[in-house]
């Protein structure tokens, strides 16, 4: 596990999001979805940066995002995609490879929020 967001991002820059392990992934997702503050994403370097705007952009696509938070984030990333040059091709294929488990974290999330809300009701009279 890396010691903060941009550690991982970084280690996504560094080796392309098809290379990278998928934990590094899973705490990035984990992070973007339930975490407080934003990245600094300007000082992430690499032949793969792209790959950590795009990864952003799509974990922000998940049901579990508060609206706040996608906000915040979508506007660090509208300052970081200004002429933007991005392969899709690879992100795709390395994208796919790490979707199975985000859609388990992300379903195991929603199983919470549903069982939390049931939990929460008053017994039917």
């Amino acid at each position: 596990m890396h010691e903060s967001p941009e550690a991982a991002f970084s280690c996504v820059a560094t080796i392309g999001l098809a290379n990278v392990e998928v934990d590094v992934v899973q705490q990035i997702a984990q992070w973007v979805w339930y975490g407080e503050g934003a990245p600094d994403l300007g000082g992430i370097r690499g032949p793969f940066r792209e790959d950590v705007l795009e990864l952003l952009e799509r974990l922000l696509q998940y049901q579990v995002v508060t609206p706040e938070r996608r906000l915040e984030l979508q506007n660090i990333l509208k300052q970081e995609c200004l002429n933007l040059t991005f392969d899709t091709k690879a992100f795709q294929l390395g994208y796919r490879r790490v979707l199975p488990q985000l859609q388990t974290i992300h379903a195991q999330a929603m199983m919470g929020r549903i069982n939390s809300h049931i939990g929460a009701r008053p017994p039917a009279r």
